[in-house]
């Protein structure tokens, strides 16, 4: 679950678009988020003009996705 919601905030770019495509409160996707970067030490995503950028850390967990995937 915990990779879904990274790989919907990467793809849609928002919490918003996340939550829709998940099916989550927008909230929870935020929650959730927050508590993966902590568990992580990292910083997944930057806000950069209203949307949720991937940072480089992210990049490599997002390759790790497309892996398995």
């Amino acid at each position: 679950d915990d990779l879904r919601i990274i790989a919907a905030i990467r793809d849609e770019g928002t919490y918003a678009g996340a939550s829709a495509r998940l099916r989550i409160d927008e909230t929870t996707v935020g929650r959730r988020l927050a508590r993966i970067e902590r568990a992580l030490g990292l910083r997944l995503f930057e806000a950069a003009d209203g949307l949720r950028k991937p940072t480089r850390q992210c990049d490599v967990v997002l390759a790790h996705i497309q892996a398995m995937a």
